[in-house]
């Protein structure tokens, strides 16, 4: 569940009919282990959306996010790292 933007609001939202349901199969799940290049493979795939187990990502190159309205959501500490500086 993805909540919209809300504006001049107080309080909480207590129910989902201010979110849009992403269905799971759309998502990549991505680990450690996982090269920048793999991620790139999957995003460009079905898989529309990103979420990022916790752990150090050595990447060689940028993540591509290239669709509009994409999520990307870090679990924990999903820490991204730059072995080309």
């Amino acid at each position: 569940m993805v909540p919209k933007l809300e504006k001049n609001k107080i309080g909480p939202t207590v129910n989902y009919d201010n979110a849009i349901e992403i269905p799971f199969e759309n998502v990549y799940v991505a680990n450690e282990s996982d090269s920048a290049e793999t991620i790139n493979k999957k995003l460009e795939e079905n898989f529309m959306h990103l979420i990022l187990q916790p752990g150090q990502y050595h990447l060689e190159e940028p993540i591509k996010i290239n669709n509009p309205n994409t999520v990307v959501l870090g679990l924990g500490l999903a820490t991204l790292i730059s072995s080309n500086g």
